[in-house]
């Protein structure tokens, strides 16, 4: 038969006691299982040790369990409630109970009206003193750990030569002593060789005792994994495990040893951030590390790949043993740098990182490996984020939500297909402490691409055994398997992270560790004094023998009376009722009792009862209170804006009694009671409550009632449920945040004082130290969004709206004709939490940055001649700059008439705009320039007349000669320079008196009676045999320009001015240089920039 099978009441088949953190076995014959100080006093300091028993079958409500040390003593009862029914039992033994030594632990089952019945028996060692005790020095290492290399190893080091020998490393000093305070036989000596683990052979009480010799090898084998360092050594440290997985507080203090097996190895590589090999990660703060490879040498080539290797032990957490790509070398020799990552480093504080990197060849050739970097971290180890509880509220859980809603922060070390344990270790209001267990929250892919908090429900059910008490929570990343089977049992210890834990919350109203008693015949909160004597009842049932109760009857009227038991066999575990005589009753009249219990326990300490308080005699018909703002029960937060008013209907006999009022909402500033106040008329009562409790209470059920004392009994009314209405985002009655000087919906920053200020009006419920959210949203004139963000959950402390700098430069910066939204949001119950922060109305307005300036035309100028063309004037050039001033920095666009010319953008200081304007017809023109911007205004039209002017213009630029030429042939030709120019030739003797040299041409299109200018540039070059020249310009053989005596002279112009007197008919043009001296002589003319053109 099973035992799921078995009668009710069939002998029960119980296990030995389930303790999670044992270990061992230490011994199999008998078998020990042993219990260490984790166990006993670190995973659980507040409860103790964890203990699982259950389920048997069948299983019961009010069954009792009692676990018992040694057989006999008893250190833990239970009674199964009815949501432990079918479940393992979750119990926690007081540490004060598991004192070190052998001894056994069981348990009974008593079952409903049967007999106890006895689990089997498990035989433990408990060892709570870790060996080498207490590391209370400040520098690294125990001082308590030593060990001792060959002296010959330190100075020498090891190298190919030497390394089959090995290392021998003694523990402890030379003096037949211990070798380390709380030294015990079974230890094992557990050394770190360059972070490659060696462990010893248990110890023999012999080596416990400091009379034998404790001896660690270390291997070629280990000397070769563990690698060659570099010139600062390799880590050698060890640390201790006792027979129950005790750990040495610390490593012991650190040894160097020269490792130089592999001649062929690399130079080790550096940690930038670490000095003299240790690295502060408490500085480093969330800084990335930064891995330096000294590239030089003929191993390495361009597009190889240093692939670092980063080799830890954590306190925490499975051994760290990573690659990190770097990337490809782009030069040789060089300083090569790859980013480690922070989490990884701030992971392996308080231990060793072994630091190296293997070459992968760009050749596809063999890698090459580089000697290690040993590094000490120090600093505070980063641990996994506590998990946020989004339904906490000011440090309370309400325990009756449907779920309790968790975040788990997001961490680096986190992996796909990893699993977290979430735990939730609650205390009930009798102290006892609540482990449900709890679903895994398995870690999947897009968890780790959102790199976002882990969402994690907890069922509220679990909330209603700790109701009254308290819960934190927190959770453990657990290992697979098959990771912890490649690890060392020592390793296996300390692979599991756990979480910070939350700060301990309260579920519900605090209550007092017992419940309070029941007693017969109490209806309403009343007695009836003719009550002919009545049973005051005990119902905890979770005592032992030799525990002790008290109870206590205080009358009003009568005072104190007194009674207690000592329990035995038979009352133990049992509900226990007191006797309470009639006098003891009808003494309290028209007063009022309170009656409690204490158990004083036999292990030692007093639990303590919550209060019964009740009357005796006929109880007032009190009538249920009433809230002036809330018809119906039901209260608008906008009703109580100004006021929060109780009402207290009138009752008989008020006059001369006492009246308190108790809202009881959000603990701290959302409960308040008023009173009491002296009533002084028989009729009904207001009581001003601060309407500040509805701010706290906004989305809740508040509990309201009143109390009135007659004769110093208080009676309380019935109780009101009050429902407070949650204020909605954008509720019309909160006000909108506005900027000053904006109309409207519009934002025209050019029109703001730099003064300005952003208001949002006193709101409803204002308070002082209310969180607050206040932030702009824009579009900058790059066209991007920007914010500025003003608060972010931080304590107001205006008390009447909110005033504020609007950041006007901030605001100029915007995009003209962008949108800017203003959001508001505040947490009432003054605890900064976005997320359930009351959005008031958004202002959007529509940003103006641009003045409204009417662009203007200022001038107009030929773009070849650079004059100013009048308005209205007639010109003879087909291109021509238009300029004028429009707002800074914005844009305008021309048109002639209603043809676009194109857009310009004025100037970001000035406002001038230019543009050159091409291909102008024959023709009237009109401009006008549009304004982009503002209200798109256009300027005065500026107009001109394009004629049809005669114009020629020579300056030789590719040769091009347009009609000249020499006179007489041959004396002269282009200078084949960047610039060029006609030159007279100079490899002659020179001409003689009056003869001429230069260029002519003849023009056909000349207009009778009509003016031309005539406008050239000439140079008088500084050459041997030179003569002092006379120049000369002739049209149809009339002088129009004379030049005489020319010295030497670089570039001149010079013009002159020929009025036609034919019609197309040839004009000869003729430009020449001759000397008056009367031998021959040189003449060095240079001619540019020829121009004949027609005058208006």
């Amino acid at each position: 038969m099973s035992a799921k099978d078995q009668p009710d009441n069939a002998p029960l088949i119980l296990n030995e006691l389930k303790i999670p953190g044992r270990t061992g076995p230490v011994s199999e014959t008998p078998k020990v299982w042993g219990i260490n100080r984790a166990a006993a006093l670190d995973n659980f300091p507040r409860q103790g040790l964890l203990c699982q028993a259950g389920p048997w079958a069948p299983m019961n409500r009010l069954d009792k369990l009692v676990i018992y040390k040694d057989k006999t003593q008893e250190i833990l009862p239970k009674t199964v409630d009815e949501n432990e029914v079918g479940t393992e039992l979750q119990m926690f033994v007081e540490a004060r109970h598991i004192t070190e030594g052998t001894y056994t632990l069981s348990y009974s089952v008593t079952r409903l009206g049967g007999t106890a019945e006895d689990s089997l028996e498990m035989q433990v060692l408990v060892k709570l003193t870790r060996p080498g005790g207490e590391d209370h020095s400040e520098e690294p290492g125990h001082p308590d750990l030593v060990m001792t290399i060959p002296e010959e190893i330190l100075k020498g080091g090891i190298d190919e030569d030497n390394v089959a020998s090995g290392v021998p490393i003694t523990i402890g000093k030379p003096d037949d002593k211990p070798p380390y305070p709380f030294a015990a036989a079974g230890d094992v000596i557990r050394v770190s060789w360059g972070g490659v683990f060696v462990l010893s052979a248990p110890l023999t009480q012999a080596q416990a005792d400091g009379t034998e010799s404790i001896f660690v090898k270390i291997d070629a084998a280990t000397i070769r994994e563990a690698g060659d360092s570099d010139d600062s050594g390799l880590a050698v440290v060890f640390e201790v495990y006792d027979l129950v997985d005790n750990r040495s507080s610390d490593w012991s203090v650190e040894q160097r040893v020269l490792v130089a097996v592999d001649t062929t190895r690399l130079v080790a590589p550096l940690l930038k951030e670490a000095l003299n090999n240790v690295l502060d990660v408490d500085k480093l703060g969330n800084a990335d590390g930064t891995a330096q490879v000294w590239v030089s040498g003929s191993s390495f080539k361009v597009g190889d790949t240093p692939i670092l290797t980063i080799k830890g032990t954590p306190q925490e957490g499975p051994p760290v043993d990573i690659e990190v790509p770097g990337e490809a070398l782009v030069s040789v020799p060089t300083t090569h740098e790859t980013k480690i990552a922070n989490s990884i480093l701030r992971q392996l504080a308080k231990s060793q990182i072994a630091l190296s990197y293997r070459l992968k060849k760009a050749d596809g050739s063999a890698d090459l490996r580089a000697k290690t970097q040993f590094i000490r971290a120090i600093g505070e180890v980063q641990r996994l984020g506590a998990p946020i509880v989004l339904d906490e509220d000011s440090g309370a859980l309400d325990p009756t939500l449907a779920q309790v809603r968790l975040e788990i922060p997001f961490d680096k070390s986190f992996v796909e297909g990893q699993v977290l344990k979430i735990f939730m270790l609650g205390t009930t209001p009798g102290l006892k402490p609540y482990l449900p267990d709890l679903p895994l929250r398995p870690i999947t892919h897009n968890d780790i691409v959102a790199e976002a908090p882990l969402a994690y429900n907890v069922d509220g059910k679990h909330l209603a055994p700790v109701n009254g008490g308290t819960a934190e929570f927190y959770y453990q990343q657990l290992i697979a398997d098959a990771v912890l089977a490649t690890l060392d049992k020592y390793a296996g210890t300390r692979a599991i992270r756990e979480s910070i834990h939350t700060d301990i919350l309260q579920v519900g109203e605090p209550r007092l560790e017992l419940p309070e008693p029941v007693v017969a015949g109490v209806v309403d909160g009343v007695l009836p004094a003719d009550t002919a004597g009545t049973t005051l009842t005990v119902p905890y049932t979770e005592t032992v023998k030799g525990d002790e109760v008290f109870m206590f009857w205080i009358g009003s009227i009568t005072g104190e009376y007194p009674d207690s038991i000592k329990l035995n066999e038979f009352t133990a575990g049992q509900r226990v009722p007191f006797p309470i005589p009639a006098a003891m009753i009808k003494g309290n009249d028209g007063g009022t009792v309170e009656a409690k219990y204490e158990i004083k326990r036999a292990a030692g300490g007093t639990s303590y009862s919550n209060t019964l308080k009740f009357s005796v005699g006929v109880a007032l018909d009190l009538k249920d209170p009433e809230i002036k703002e809330a018809p119906n029960n039901i209260l608008q937060p906008i009703a109580a804006k100004d006021t929060l008013t109780a009402v207290v209907r009138a009752y008989p006999d008020m006059i001369g009694t006492q009246v308190s009022v108790t809202w009881t909402g959000t603990p701290g500033e959302g409960s308040k009671t008023e009173g009491p106040i002296e009533v002084t008329a028989q009729q009904d009562l207001e009581v001003a409550l601060p309407n500040s409790l509805v701010a706290f209470n906004l989305g809740k059920t508040v509990r309201v009632i009143y109390t009135v004392i007659r004769n110093g009994v208080p009676q309380d009314s019935d109780e009101l449920s009050l429902t407070v209405l949650p204020i909605a985002d954008g509720d019309k009655d909160l006000p909108t945040p506005t900027i000053d000087g904006a109309v409207g919906d519009e934002l025209d920053v050019t029109r703001l004082e730099e003064g300005a200020q952003l208001r949002i009006e006193k709101w409803m419920l204002q308070a002082l130290g209310q969180c607050i959210w206040l932030r702009y949203d824009g579009t900058d004139k790059n066209g991007d969004a920007v914010e500025k963000v003003f608060w972010a959950g931080e304590a107001h402390q205006q008390a009447v709206g909110l005033v504020t700098a609007a950041q006007v430069a901030w605001l100029r910066e915007l995009k003209d004709g962008s949108p800017l939204s203003i959001t508001f949001k505040m947490n009432y119950d003054k605890v900064a939490n976005a997320d359930k922060a009351v959005g008031f109305p958004v202002r959007m307005y529509t940003v103006k940055t641009v003045q409204d300036v009417l662009p203007t035309i200022d001038s107009v100028k030929g773009s070849s001649s650079d004059i100013e063309i009048p308005p209205g004037h007639k010109t003879g050039e087909n291109a021509v700059i238009l300029s004028g001033l429009a707002a800074i920095g914005q844009k305008v666009e021309i048109f002639d008439w209603a043809d676009s010319k194109g857009q310009a953008t004025a100037d970001p200081t000035t406002g001038i705009w230019e543009r050159l304007v091409t291909a102008l017809a024959v023709g009237e023109h009109s401009f006008a320039v549009k304004a982009l911007y503002g209200s798109g205004t256009v300027s005065v039209p500026r107009k001109l007349t394009v004629v049809d002017l005669f114009y020629h213009f020579t300056n030789f630029t590719n040769h091009n000669w347009k009609g000249w030429e020499n006179f007489p042939l041959g004396s002269g030709g282009v200078v084949p320079e960047p610039n060029m120019y006609w030159r007279a030739t100079l490899d002659f003797n020179g001409l003689g008196p009056g003869e001429r040299v230069g260029i002519k041409r003849s023009f056909k299109a000349l207009k009778r009676n009509v003016t031309y200018q005539v406008s050239i540039k000439y140079k008088y070059l500084d050459v041997s045999n030179v003569g002092v020249g006379n120049l000369e310009v002739k049209i149809n053989n009339k002088i129009v320009i004379s030049k005489n005596n020319i010295q030497p002279v670089d570039w001149t112009t010079t013009t002159g001015t020929y009025t036609s007197t034919t019609t197309n008919q040839e004009t000869p043009m003729v430009i020449g240089c001759y000397h008056s001296h009367p031998d021959n002589k040189r003449v060095p003319l240079c001619l540019d920039d020829i121009e004949l053109k027609e005058l208006l």
